[in-house]
């Protein structure tokens, strides 16, 4: 009998407006990293962390990121894993904003509640979320 293992992940909401790379930094150096959404359960994980708490319009930092040398770029996960590549999906229907300057990915409320996900100018300031794998 084969037994599949699920990673365990805590996820830690800051109510501190920074960068992109200055969230990322702050996640990093408490061993964490900007939350990875890879599939529909860490989508309501995040959902239910965040479901009291009064977002900025702006939204809030996750850890996609793009390559600023090519607009057509790929997504990508924050993790340095080799599988990388964003696969699920849950993008805003306005995505992208702006294809050419925006590279890095952040999560905003839509008028139904739900969290989708929007590229932004990763000098923007916002809240975001640290996912600790244990």
């Amino acid at each position: 009998m084969e037994l599949h293992s699920v990673p365990i992940y805590y996820l830690h909401y800051f109510n501190k407006s920074k960068s992109w790379i200055n969230a990322l930094e702050i996640c990093k150096s408490r061993g964490s990293n900007l939350v990875h959404i890879t599939n529909q359960t860490v989508q309501a994980d995040v959902t239910q962390l965040l479901a009291n708490v009064e977002l900025p319009c702006g939204g809030v930092w996750i850890g996609l990121e793009r390559s600023i040398f090519e607009w057509s770029a790929p997504w990508l996960w924050t993790s340095g894993d080799v599988d990388k590549v964003v696969k699920y999906r849950e993008w805003h229907s306005c995505f992208p904003l702006n294809p050419i300057n925006y590279h890095c990915g952040k999560m905003v409320r839509v008028g139904n509640g739900e969290l989708k996900w929007l590229d932004a100018s990763c000098h923007q300031e916002l809240p975001f979320i640290c996912q600790d794998l244990h």
